[in-house]
């Protein structure tokens, strides 16, 4: 099983159906819709997430959105402790997309959570 962590942007795309969402990171959500993969969401994301959200006029509605994506499972929300901060500078690699990323995690990693 893959292990990801989104960004902002990516996780909004996601939840909009977004064009813009990169073909790279939108194969790692549908991993994880399709229970192949978890995605990690630092809770500063769900920060910037609920204030773009706000400034975009509601485009999503927040809380029915966060609620759906914790019930499946397979999305965690972190809290940003200092253990999230190493993984983040030390990861093993980048999937990388024209717009929107996400990272990948080696499975030993996601102890930080």
């Amino acid at each position: 099983m893959n292990h990801y962590v989104a960004d902002t942007r990516a996780l909004f795309w996601y939840l909009t159906n977004s064009p813009l969402l990169g073909a790279k990171a939108s194969a790692a959500f549908d991993e994880a819709d399709n229970d192949q993969a978890i995605i990690y969401l630092p809770s500063i994301v769900a920060a910037e997430l609920y204030f773009l959200n706000k400034k975009l006029s509601g485009a999503i509605d927040f809380n029915k959105e966060m609620t759906a994506l914790f019930q499946v499972g397979q999305f965690v929300l972190c809290p940003l402790r200092r253990g999230m901060l190493s993984i983040l500078t030390l990861t093993l690699r980048w999937v990388r997309c024209t717009t929107g990323s996400l990272l990948a995690l080696p499975a030993a990693s996601t102890r930080h959570c």
